[in-house]
């Protein structure tokens, strides 16, 4: 359950500042392929992200997704609904508004309050970002889950050139504490604490991410596989 809700929300930026200087593809139509790997390195699914809509309203850039999860067939995954979301850049701020994601074509009603995801988009190593905290409620007519989320010690470390599927990047590599309480009336809360890097490419977005736990040992990771314009 706490799995449902941390996919959900991993799914879960202007003054007029250039498409290229952005944390993010701001190109509609065009389609990102993420693979999400174990441990091992082996990939167990697929997330589908397509820019559906971009507009610039009184010097607001707003960029709308359609994330969709795959299984290792790149087939959907009927586990987790298709999920909608917005980015937006404002004063030189990229946010991704948590309150805007949705699944418009399933049963599930998500409700996030709370902080939204910011990153400056000019970022240079040693910068530290403000801490975030949010709570996320997913529910449908058979169950309700929550999560309480706090995302502490963000930091950008580096930049550094990164090689992937989709190609090779110029990408600023950010870290943060994630800490995860989810919450059901059937179970007992249940906390999880994991150090994050992610790295982000102007004009693309996230390009890699790497999941660790407080062992330091590598859990889970997700790269770029292609971009389609």
């Amino acid at each position: 359950m706490k799995k449902f809700v941390i996919v959900i929300v991993s799914v879960v930026i202007t003054m007029s500042v250039s498409a290229q200087n952005l944390f993010v593809h701001s190109k509609e139509g065009a389609t990102l392929l993420y693979a999400k790997m174990n441990a091992k390195g082996k990939v167990e699914g697929y997330k589908h992200e397509t820019i559906q809509k971009v507009e610039n309203l009184d010097n607001v850039l707003n960029v709308s997704f359609i994330s969709i999860f795959l299984n290792k067939k790149r087939k959907p995954d009927r586990r987790f609904p298709e999920v909608h979301y917005t980015v937006i850049v404002s004063n030189g701020v990229q946010e991704w508004v948590l309150r805007s994601l949705t699944s418009p074509r399933g049963k599930i009603h998500i409700a996030i309050t709370g902080d939204n995801i910011r990153i400056p988009v000019s970022l240079a190593p040693g910068d530290k970002l403000d801490d975030i905290n949010f709570t996320a409620l997913v529910s449908n007519e058979r169950f309700t889950i929550g999560a309480e989320m706090s995302f502490t010690n963000r930091e950008c470390l580096t930049i550094e050139d990164v090689t992937v599927p989709a190609g090779t990047y110029r990408c600023y590599k950010l870290k943060h504490t994630e800490v995860i309480t989810a919450k059901h009336r059937s179970i007992t809360d249940k906390t999880s604490t994991e150090t994050i890097l992610t790295w982000y490419a102007h004009g693309v977005g996230e390009v890699k991410s790497e999941n660790y736990n407080t062992k330091g040992k590598l859990c889970t990771s997700k790269v770029l596989q292609v971009i389609e314009e």
